[in-house]
Order: structure tokens, then sequence, then C-alpha cells
């Protein structure tokens, strides 16, 4: 975290296109990423939010050229960041981020 690589990461769930190749790229992405929130390490989740993850992961939840499978792994990130304290407050703190959460969740 400290070398911040997992910012290599970002550019590829923002890849256009419905290719299979790209959707698994996609999913690998966000299986790395799933695995720095697995531990629950506030660390973590600290980084991961303010390097705008959620809004990536909302971008893929909420594009219907998504796979299933990248929509439940961007929806378990959202899940296990909105229940860490930090997390929680991050979204709460504007009400454009809350309303783009609770809008992308109600789909």
């Amino acid at each position: 975290l400290d070398a911040r690589i997992p910012l290599l990461l970002y550019p590829l769930l923002t890849l256009q296109g419905s290719d299979l190749a790209l959707e698994f790229v996609r999913v690998t992405a966000l299986g790395m990423i799933g695995s720095l929130v697995k531990e629950d390490d506030t660390q973590s989740v600290f980084f991961l939010v303010e390097s705008e993850l959620i809004p990536l992961c909302l971008r893929i939840m909420g594009n219907v050229n998504s796979s299933d499978r990248a929509r439940s792994v961007s929806s378990w990130i959202v899940q296990k960041l909105l229940l860490n304290d930090f997390g929680l407050w991050y979204v709460c703190q504007t009400p454009e981020r809350f309303y783009a959460v609770a809008s992308t969740l109600a789909k």
C-alpha cells in the first residue's frame, strides 16, 4: 500500500468493451482489490476509499454490459468498505456521494 501499487489496477477497471477477455481482466483486477478489503484492515480501507475506488465500483455495478461476476465482486467490495466506519463516514460526508451509492444499490 505504501508504494500505491493497487492504483495500477484502477485503469483496468475502466476498460471499455464487453469482450470476454476484457471482462476477465476486469474481474481479476477486482479480485486483487477485493483481497485488500477481505482482511478488514483500516489502513487498506482508508487507502481504497481515499483513492476513489467506490465510484469505480459503482460504475461497474450500474453498467449493464458488465458481467454478473464483475457486478457481484464490485458490490462485495463496496459492502466491505461501507461496513468499515471510515468508509461509511466517507460516503455520508456529502449528499452526492450518499445519493450515488443509494441509487446504485437500489437498482
